[in-house]
Formats: structure tokens, sequence, C-alpha cells
């Protein structure tokens, strides 16, 4: 396992919401993944901010997800 670095920001999202947002619109985690040929693991652990998916991130974008809910601490 891959040990965070003490200088690292952490990634935050709005993960709650944003779960909130696509839940509100019958959009499914599972089906984002399948839509976009990646791993329903790759998906979660990027709207939770435990990772940063740029493809991930940017098709939620695209989906309608607002982005002050995948913003980033600088």
């Amino acid at each position: 396992m891959r040990q965070k670095n003490k200088t690292q920001k952490k990634i935050v999202r709005k993960s709650l919401d944003i779960q909130f947002w696509l839940r509100r619109r019958g959009i499914m985690q599972k089906q984002i993944a399948k839509d976009m040929k990646v791993s329903e693991v790759l998906v979660s652990t990027t709207i939770s901010g435990k990772r940063h998916g740029g493809r991930v991130l940017k098709h939620l974008k695209e989906i309608g997800v607002p982005e002050h809910f995948l913003a980033e601490k600088k």
C-alpha cells in the first residue's frame, strides 16, 4: 500500500452531495463505470476524493454535476 506524503494536499470533494445529485437523477456509479469502460472502484474512489480520476471528473462535469461539488482544495 502506498503511503501518503505528509506534504500532499488532501482532495476535498463534496462526495455526499455528488452521490445525492446522482441518485436524484437516477444515475448509478455502476452505470457511469460501464459507460466509461472503467472500474466501479475508480468511479467510487474519484467521487469520494481518495483518487483523482481526470476522465471520471470530466465525465461527471459533462453529465451536469455542479463543479463546486468536484472542487479540490488548493
